[in-house]
């Protein structure tokens, strides 16, 4: 009974150590902050039923991020489902040249594949390693995503000039 608190009491403060990343994270995956809100909620409750499955608690943010990736992915595959494909270009609004005041905001017009190792890396301060094993992909992988997003962003500073 003990360690069940132990390990709840640990959990409780993984998820208010992470949440504002796990939240950003699905921010940029779904471009809404309500849906967001709701899966970082999600997911939350996902990775609380399902913490037997944790091997380490160093392990515990990409875990979370895995996790909270994987919600997204189901919000992304109800809301395909749920539109008219007409409607589907609603989600990928290209933001105009003058609304994109910071950088961040060139971030969210990147494709998700893009845009969440970047927010990983940048906002959260994650490490290759880390995004790596929270995407389930190589480190080579995570590493060319980024260089591809960073050039695009480039691309796109250059443009609004």
């Amino acid at each position: 009974m003990e360690e069940k608190r132990r390990r709840d009491e640990r959990f409780i403060e993984a998820i208010r150590q992470n949440r504002a990343g796990m939240f950003r994270v699905a921010r940029m995956m779904l471009r809404s902050d309500s849906d967001a809100e709701e899966a970082v909620a999600d997911a939350t409750a996902c990775a609380y039923a399902h913490i037997h499955t944790l091997r380490s608690w160093e392990a515990v943010r990409p875990w979370l991020m895995r996790i909270t990736v994987n919600t997204c992915h189901k919000v992304l595959r109800r809301r395909k489902r749920e539109l008219p494909s007409d409607d589907a270009a609603l989600f990928d609004r290209p933001i105009a040249p003058r609304e994109a005041e910071n950088i961040w905001a060139l971030v969210e017009r990147l494709d998700a594949l893009y845009s969440v190792p970047l927010v990983m890396a940048y906002a959260e301060g994650m490490k290759l390693e880390e995004i790596a094993a929270a995407l389930h992909v190589p480190k080579g992988t995570v590493s060319a995503r980024m260089t591809r997003g960073r050039q695009k962003l480039k691309t796109w500073m250059e443009e609004e000039r």
